[in-house]
């Protein structure tokens, strides 16, 4: 997405399109000017936003622009069909959904909704910068509001977007998966050394003398059940505080193993959990949300933590 569209918080209505489309544009230039103009002497057609629009029909490859002047191109005019001929907006909005619906929404934040038979998004998962876009697609009919912060899929583009999302799982080829595991593990480790540099730091202002015993240890054992070996305080004599790093963007969450959870059952008011905001980390008084005990505190606090399953493992008995 272009950084110049994100200033705009409305790219017009459905019938601003078919209206350009039908009586503005063609193959042959035109400037902008003279559009703007043909709009405001239009009843309904006056509060028409122009640049938006022409900024987003350029993103998406629509028309091509030279200089002041606009005219459609090849896709353009196979779009124009459609969308004068009224009978369907369907590839409008397949182009809306190529150019912007995965970073728009997502596949991770749809989700399906069995009473309503359709699918919704949380419009506090849709980025600030995407709202004029959302408000787009809210205006052509392809989202409605249902309440303040839940937006629901019209059911008459379901095909469209499951057709869509099949697709693009196609496309998410090995090296992608690989490419996106590389990056988790590279914010994983960037979290855990923030943490042994902020152990470092803590036990060295508190006069504990040799910083070098503090070890991150995940990078050999992965199986013990915590990253980074360090000490309550200076009067510790040996390793009595162990700790699993956990980073996040924002709200804070975690996904925690049944070997660490086991580790912490054991390890009690020794096992911590450093909770690092990836946006914060690189700030210089951050802090990070510290939980001592978190078997207790986490685990077994249904009042503070919402705990839910991810998945389960099943195993075949023998003589079944």
């Amino acid at each position: 997405m272009l950084k110049e569209l994100t200033k705009y918080n409305s790219f017009g209505r459905i019938d601003d399109y078919i209206l350009l489309f039908d009586e503005v544009f063609s193959s042959e230039p035109i400037k902008v000017i003279n559009i703007k103009k043909y709009c405001l002497n239009k009843n309904n057609y006056y509060r028409t936003p122009v640049d938006a629009i022409l900024a987003l029909l350029s993103d998406m490859k629509i028309i091509d622009m030279q200089g002041e002047e606009i005219f459609l191109n090849p896709l353009g005019l196979s779009l124009q069909e459609d969308l004068v001929s009224k009978e369907s907006i369907e590839d409008f909005i397949r182009l809306l959904l190529v150019n912007y619906f995965d970073e728009l929404i997502g596949i991770v934040n749809f989700t399906f909704d069995y009473k309503e038979e359709t699918y919704f998004i949380r419009n506090s998962d849709i980025p600030f910068h995407f709202s004029g876009i959302r408000n787009l697609l809210i205006n052509i009919g392809f989202l409605t509001y249902i309440n303040n912060n839940v937006l629901i899929l019209e059911k008459k583009f379901i095909t469209l977007v499951e057709e869509h999302f099949k697709k693009k799982k196609r496309q998410l080829s090995l090296e992608k998966l690989k490419e996106i595991q590389a990056k988790k593990e590279e914010m994983g480790e960037i979290a855990e050394n923030f943490v042994l540099n902020y152990e470092k730091k803590r036990l060295g202002d508190c006069g504990f003398l040799d910083l070098n015993k503090v070890k991150k240890i995940s990078d050999v054992d992965v199986t013990a059940g915590y990253d980074i070996v360090s000490y309550i305080n200076n009067k510790s004599n040996h390793y009595d505080k162990f700790i699993e790093v956990k980073s996040f963007e924002l709200h804070p969450y975690f996904y925690w193993s049944k070997n660490e959870i086991e580790v912490a059952k054991e390890k009690k008011d020794n096992y911590f959990l450093y909770l690092v905001d990836r946006k914060k980390i690189t700030s210089r008084d951050y802090k990070p949300i510290i939980i001592s005990n978190p078997y207790e505190t986490v685990y077994k606090n249904s009042e503070n933590w919402i705990k839910e399953v991810q998945s389960w493992r099943f195993d075949l008995y023998d003589n079944f």
